[in-house]
């Protein structure tokens, strides 16, 4: 079996049944124990593997090991789905599209308190690299250039609610006006994932008085 077969089946074995011995994945992948511990070696250095502690028996210790919260993150966590069945059920209450603005813009509060202190710099260049690390930490993979008209595009490489969006596109809107707020400039739209383009994008114009927030429905089609 191609090494990189067998250390994928090494991350599955460890996804289905937790911590396991170099002994216990032996014998399930049928290789030697050296051949085990040279792959784990290599998920080991890739982070996607740790030691997860010892497990007695009749002979010495043996040591086990687990996934890392990345080695999990390599399987479908489906967080999208959950996200939009609650958000699904949540509008269709009675008094739903407005309960649904309401926490939307909680959740906008929430982003204000968690990240306010890293937006707070002197300039607009300031916040726009703390809003870069933010956006690589929720995983966006943004790109900032600058723009001839003056300005910046800011491009959101991955949309990390995509499926969501684009069932309630709203959501844009909320992420576009908390973007607004954080910068302290004006920005507008130009591409959205929720409308069938590739990335999302952003002019972040500072000389413009007013960004032209374009509205979705609270409900997508």
């Amino acid at each position: 079996m191609p090494s990189r077969s067998t250390r994928e089946s090494v991350l599955s074995i460890l996804r289905r049944r937790g911590p396991q011995t170099v002994a216990a994945l032996s014998r399930e992948l049928g290789i030697t124990p050296a051949a085990v511990r040279q792959h784990l070696v290599h998920l080991e250095a890739e982070g996607w593997v740790q030691p997860a502690g010892l497990v007695r028996g009749m002979g010495r210790p043996g040591r086990t090991y687990a996934l890392t919260p990345e080695g999990e993150g390599l399987f479908p966590q489906h967080y999208d789905l959950l996200a939009l069945e609650l958000l699904e059920a949540m509008y269709r209450l009675e008094g739903g599209e407005v309960l649904l603005q309401r926490v939307l813009g909680v959740r906008r509060q929430i982003w204000r308190e968690r990240y306010s202190a890293r937006l707070a710099q002197g300039s607009l260049e300031g916040r726009l690299a703390a809003l870069v690390a933010i956006l690589n930490e929720r995983g966006s993979f943004p790109e900032l250039l600058p723009l001839a008209e003056g300005g910046y595009l800011l491009t959101e490489h991955h949309c990390t609610l995509a499926q969501v969006a684009a069932r309630f596109p709203v959501l844009c809107d909320e992420e576009q006006q908390w973007l607004a707020e954080s910068l302290g400039v004006a920005v507008e739209r130009r591409r959205c994932r929720a409308l069938g383009d590739e990335a999302c994008a952003f002019a972040i114009a500072p000389r413009l008085e007013s960004a032209a927030v374009q509205p979705h429905a609270a409900e997508g089609g």
